[in-house]
């Protein structure tokens, strides 16, 4: 059943377009009716529709601008516009706007129906598309090395956690078996001088034509994974499947020194290739392209040595320090957020990775900075952001070097950001209210402005729609336009019991350009026009 709302200020019409359609019969559930934009734009912030059939010419808010902000929420969302033959001049811009439907008036039951019939059939072959399985299963074959490539990539990013990986390569008919795993990245050196002289400027052709001759260097070695990755670089998957490490590393050797010489011969491309350590689990080979990355960076310094290994540049292993980053990484977003069981689990990992790792003084108190200076730059944004003092004392970290147990050590920095974590989360329950009141003060200030909107409020609060409408209605219960058409109405009953002024008067008071849309909002929300409750409660 897809969902219908309709939008009309003309109650004849609107009782008209409800009871002319047999809406379950054809596929839709009616499930909203509103008299203006105003109040189907509240509606549909807050719900998910399929069609929406509005009028153009409505007061506060005509169907045109409805249609607008009704696409930025619900793109998808099918908009008829109901229409005369003298409106037609907002045809153009209803076509801008993404409307492909309209209903001329007078409306016939005949014409409404076959045209709900041909947005049903839409609808059904969009949702169709979108849940075919066997139309999606051939789109992954189509774009199966797209995908490969960009699992691979994920993989270098530690973007996939180890439950997936398997699941993915089976999935994408990738071999990645082995006892080890090197990444080499490639980087040429003068691809641009080369694409300026020989190849039109045609960068991407150019770097096709080196990654071709890499695979086929990789095939007659057994290996069959290379990759373009970002900056010009090549990016080679290298697997050891059965050799031992000496002939895994002769392998090695022969591959990127065949690349560079084929590369060289072909092109007259000149290539640094950075190799990173060799790890054994598969999850792990995003720290040797982190390694092969920084072996990349030494090339300033080693001449005309094309192929740089990071064991060669750097003889202490950085595997340690990467997985202390990565959960340091980690410990910054737990402590934001205010995690208290994820703070606890990640120093303790990080604990444990001390303790069990070949580390010695200098590097177990290089560590310990590390861990400072994270919890440091929590504190420091989110201070930044609520202008508050979190009231943390971080004079005292200098007692940290002088314990003399590693598990005080631990306990210290795991109340610390326990700690930090609760008045975090103190100060964002502060720091809503206080937006909370700030927006009600601002509502209250401007009830009367005939431009008051969420827009304006927002940009007062410094905050985006959608966080303020979130925020709003789980304060209020009740949505921003609801709120204040019940304090204009408020007012406006005061003014009509303690005041002479006449309706359209208290209409511009209230913040209504249009009285008689006002009369018209009133009666719909107290049950009477604004003379009759004047009149019934002056006298009583």
């Amino acid at each position: 059943m897809y969902k219908v709302i309709i939008v009309e200020d003309e109650v004849p019409v609107r009782n008209a377009i409800c009871n002319i359609i047999e809406w379950e019969k054809l596929g839709y559930d009616l499930v909203h009716i509103a008299g203006d934009g105003q109040d189907a734009l509240a509606y549909i912030e807050n719900n998910s529709v399929d069609i929406i059939l509005t009028d153009i010419c409505m007061p506060f808010m005509d169907g045109l601008e409805l249609s607008s902000k009704a696409k930025k929420i619900l793109p998808t969302v099918k908009i008829v516009i109901i229409t005369g033959y003298n409106e037609f001049e907002y045809a153009h811009k209803a076509v801008e706007l993404g409307v492909a439907h309209y209903l001329l008036k007078p409306i016939t039951a005949d014409e409404f129906t076959d045209l709900l019939k041909n947005i049903k059939n839409e609808l059904d072959e969009e949702f169709s598309k979108r849940t075919n399985l066997i139309a999606l299963k051939k789109q992954v074959e189509k774009n199966r090395d797209i995908l490969r490539e960009k699992f691979l990539m994920n993989l270098l990013s530690n973007r996939i956690s180890g439950d997936d990986i398997q699941e993915k390569l089976k999935t994408l008919d990738i071999d990645l078996s082995g006892k080890e795993y090197s990444i080499a990245v490639l980087m040429p050196e003068n691809l641009v001088e080369v694409a300026k002289l020989n190849w039109k400027l045609d960068y991407q052709l150019l770097e096709f034509a080196i990654l071709n001759i890499c695979n086929e260097i990789l095939n007659s070695y057994n290996q069959n994974n290379c990759i373009m990755g970002i900056d010009n670089q090549l990016i080679i998957i290298l697997k050891n499947n059965n050799k031992t490490t000496a002939d895994y590393r002769t392998m090695i050797d022969s591959i990127l020194n065949e690349i560079i010489v084929c590369v060289n011969r072909y092109y007259e491309i000149d290539i640094y290739i950075g190799i990173g350590d060799t790890y054994d689990n598969l999850q792990d080979i995003h720290f040797s392209y982190k390694d092969a990355l920084v072996a990349l960076e030494y090339r300033v310094l080693k001449g005309s040595s094309r192929i740089i290994y990071k064991r060669d540049v750097e003889k202490k292993s950085s595997f340690t320090y990467m997985k202390i980053e990565e959960a340091l990484r980690e410990l910054e977003y737990a402590i934001k957020i205010g995690i208290a069981d994820k703070i606890s689990k990640i120093i303790d990992y990080i604990f444990s990775i001390i303790r069990f790792s070949d580390v010695n003084i200098s590097d177990y108190r290089t560590i310990l900075l590390r861990i400072t200076t994270t919890i440091l730059k929590s504190y420091e944004d989110i201070r930044s952001e609520t202008s508050q003092d979190l009231s943390i004392d971080f004079n005292v970290f200098n007692e940290v070097f002088r314990k003399e147990k590693i598990d005080e050590v631990k306990d210290y920095y795991n109340k610390l950001c326990n700690d930090l974590a609760t008045n975090i989360n103190i100060e964002r329950i502060d720091l809503r209210t206080s937006q909370i009141q700030k927006a009600f003060r601002f509502i209250h200030n401007n009830y009367h402005n005939k431009d008051l909107d969420i827009n304006l409020i927002c940009e007062h609060l410094n905050v985006s729609s959608s966080y303020f409408s979130k925020m709003f209605k789980n304060e209020t219960k009740t949505t921003f336009i609801d709120y204040l058409t019940k304090l204009r109405m408020d007012k406006a009953k005061e003014l009509l019991i303690n005041t002479d002024l006449k309706v359209y008067e208290i209409s511009e008071k209230i913040g209504y350009e249009d009285p008689h849309y006002f009369s018209y909002n009133f009666k719909k929300k107290i049950g009477v026009k604004p003379t009759q409750y004047r009149k019934r409660e002056v006298s009583s």
